[in-house]
């Protein structure tokens, strides 16, 4: 009976050959880091800080030739490493030499470790000893003499930030070193083994993104965003890297080293059964042979169908579902074939074993395709109940006001989680039960009314998306994204409800800004920029800013939903600039824009009485003339992108020019900024009277519906 010492043993005389062998793995490895790392810096050390970009860059593993030799080197030296098992004549040396399994495999696992280690340790050891404090130009007030640094500045060179380069780099080669391992024992040829360890290393991310591909494209509110994410992403140390600036959440480093050596454990296993006069053979272990040809046929059969859905859209729409099966089932029947003859090694694999596996293989493709098509799972209907819900993370309405007025980070939040604040995919959390209650009933109503929305979706209007992200006891959530037409958000009552609710208000109250001091307050004018007058729009005066903020926490605070959601163009725009102390009890800056609507009484009047509504208000005696078109998606000549008075002013074009000084006015009273319908619209220009100052003799493009277009517009246009 074997002792269990014996599993684990090594030998040193092995891994000291092997370590001869093939030292020129670390020897590139090392020149590799070296030369993509430290010898940048070391070219520019008397200069440091113009280095600051490119060292964040090395140490967060963003650096693209980093990544590359972080993939490459662990598969390479598995591959190598283990070649001996690949060749029945070295395989069969090997083996009649004094060592059992156990130690060939523990000291080709170990000397491989060290080869692909190494590189990292040396280079971690040499930025350890000239790491020195490194910061960005702007880090500093005077960045010319570079004597003095801002509060928020952050040197990025310590050996804190080394230590975690190195540790979370040898985490990904770890990872990719066990996958490329487990890609050798299932394969008898150095080329498969290859071949496989690239694809095993991303076969968890590949399979969850189709996974969600699906989903997305056939579960009516599905969205990718949030967990499913998170999911994607962390599979792999490699993807997750990208997303996470080179620092691993803690649950994250422990999973990565427990499968992994979960991972080396059934390498071993897998070593100790491997028939070794299989090699030679593409696959070596039988219960591999269904396996590598399903996912060769997944993936086929997935990009197959997807390629016809695309052609589809093209040339027939209405038919798309009828592509995408018959793609699916091209692909499944054509990739499956391949796949066969890859792992078998030839090209006679058209016999009744073959037919029995791809029978299989089809009543498990189409019990998947269909538990999603067909949401044999009933997620689409899916609604927790009131008692299981602490929270709802939804709308923020921040489409109603695009320049950043409803961002959650320039809040102080007594609700939603910072790390939840962080993730741009989370909106404002409601946790008040009648909030709750209305985004329930908001969920079950467009459930209901699923076929009728997905109809307007197919019109080409302005949507906006709706997100649902339940916190319940369940580890996943449950979180849903729907798209809805203009139209039917401005007239959702349960909509109106949250816009109007206590708790919204409270939020987004200009009072529970998160904010140390406010620098400045800059009126910006939606007609035109007068140079004359641009300089009195600023105000920095802070019993000026204090009074202009209650006036504008007033309106908020009565501002009705129809109004925030209005397509009509606002009365001006106010930048608001600031300092605040972030996490860290760092000062940073920040800025936003937020406008002020027609309807808001209390900041409109404090404008006029403080004297700045004459430099952002606009009058028919400031105009010579307005000039409208029609667009028309039905016509031959497409406006979708007119944005000037060049292109308007074409002579082919039927124009209607409005120098009535009322009709005018009626017009700058009533445009908006933007369309509704992308189809059919009329669009125009403002001109300008000649006056000092002003930049620009013409306007943005301004648009009117069809349907609340003033009627001499109308009547012109339908002679």
């Amino acid at each position: 009976m074997k002792s269990k010492a014996s599993y684990f043993s090594i030998s040193i005389p092995l891994i000291k050959e092997n370590l001869r062998r093939f030292w020129a793995i670390p020897a590139i490895g090392f020149l590799a880091y070296f030369l993509s790392s430290v010898f940048p810096i070391l070219m520019s050390y008397n200069h440091i800080n113009s280095m600051y970009g490119y060292i964040q860059m090395c140490l967060t593993n963003q650096q693209p030739f980093f990544m590359c030799v972080h993939l490459i080197l662990p598969i390479i030296t598995a591959v190598i490493v283990y070649r001996y098992i690949q060749s029945s004549s070295s395989v069969t040396a090997m083996h009649s030499m004094p060592f059992t399994r156990s130690q060939l495999f523990n000291s080709s696992l170990a000397s491989g470790l060290l080869l692909i280690v190494l590189p990292l340790l040396v280079n971690g050891l040499i930025l350890l000893l000239i790491a020195k404090p490194t910061y960005d130009y702007s880090m500093y007030i005077d960045y010319e003499k570079m004597t003095a640094l801002t509060d928020n500045a952050v040197d990025i060179f310590t050996r804190i930030n080394v230590l975690n380069w190195l540790w979370q780099s040898i985490i990904v080669v770890l990872v990719i070193y066990a996958i490329s391992i487990f890609a050798g024992m299932v394969t008898g040829n150095a080329v498969m083994h290859f071949s496989l360890a690239f694809g095993f290393n991303f076969l968890a991310p590949a399979l969850y993104l189709t996974f969600i591909t699906y989903c997305s494209d056939y579960l009516f509110g599905f969205t990718s965003e949030g967990v499913h994410q998170n999911i994607l992403v962390g599979l792999s140390p490699y993807t997750e890297v990208f997303v996470s600036d080179g620092k691993f959440s803690p649950p994250l480093q422990l999973y990565y080293i427990i499968a992994s050596l979960v991972l080396i454990i059934i390498c071993a296993v897998l070593y100790q059964k491997r028939q070794m006069e299989n090699s030679g053979e593409s696959i070596v272990f039988k219960f591999m042979v269904p396996t590598i040809c399903y996912l060769i046929a997944y993936f086929g059969m997935s990009l197959m169908g997807y390629y016809f859905s695309a052609l589809s859209s093209n040339n027939d729409s209405q038919n798309s579902d009828v592509y995408f099966y018959a793609g699916l089932i091209a692909g499944a029947v054509i990739s499956f074939i391949i796949g066969r003859m890859i792992v078998l090694k030839t090209p006679r694999i058209f016999n009744i074993q073959s037919l029995k596996s791809f029978g299989l293989y089809a009543i498990i493709a189409a019990l998947f395709v269909c538990s999603i098509t067909l949401d044999l799972m009933g997620f689409e209907n899916r609604i927790p109940s009131a008692s299981k819900i602490r929270g709802v993370s939804s709308t923020n309405f921040d489409f109603s006001d695009d320049g950043g007025r409803y961002s959650l980070n320039l809040f102080r939040s007594p609700t939603a989680d910072l790390s939840e604040q962080d993730n741009s995919y989370y909106s404002f959390k409601y946790s008040d039960p009648q909030n709750i209650e209305a985004l329930m009933a908001l969920h079950q109503e467009i459930v209901n009314k699923k076929d009728k929305i997905q109809e307007e979706q197919k019109r080409n209007v302005q949507t906006f998306s709706i997100n649902l992200f339940y916190n319940i006891s369940h580890p996943l959530g449950l979180q849903r994204t729907y798209t809805l037409t203009y139209d039917r958000i401005l007239k959702n009552k349960y909509l109106k409800q949250l816009y109007e609710s206590l708790e919204f208000k409270s939020y987004f109250s200009f009072s529970n800004l998160n904010y140390k001091n406010i620098n400045s307050l800059t009126l910006e004018n939606i007609y035109f920029y007068d140079d004359n007058t641009a300089a009195q729009l600023v105000i920095t005066d802070s019993n000026k800013i204090s009074s202009l903020l209650k006036a504008m926490e007033k309106d908020f605070q009565n501002r009705l939903y129809e109004d925030a959601i209005s397509r009509k163009h606002a009365y001006c725009t106010i930048n608001i600039d600031l300092n605040y102390l972030d996490m860290n009890d760092k000062l940073q800056k920040n800025s936003f824009n937020t406008k002020v609507l027609l309807t808001d009484t209390e900041t409109i009047k404090w404008l006029k009485d403080n004297g700045y509504a004459a430099y952002l208000e606009c009058s028919a005696d400031m105009v010579a003339e307005i000039v409208f078109t029609e667009y028309d998606s039905e016509k031959e000549i497409d406006y979708s992108t007119v944005q000037s008075k060049d292109i308007l002013n074409e002579e082919s074009e039927k124009q209607l020019v409005i120098t009535d000084k009322k009709q005018i006015q009626e017009i700058l009273d009533n445009y908006s900024s933007y369309q509704y319908d992308y189809d059919k619209y009329y669009q125009g220009y403002i001109v300008y009277n000649r006056m000092n100052g002003y930049s620009q003799a013409y306007s943005d493009t301004i648009f009117f519906e069809t349907n609340n277009a003033p009627h001499y517009i109308t009547e012109f246009f339908q002679k």
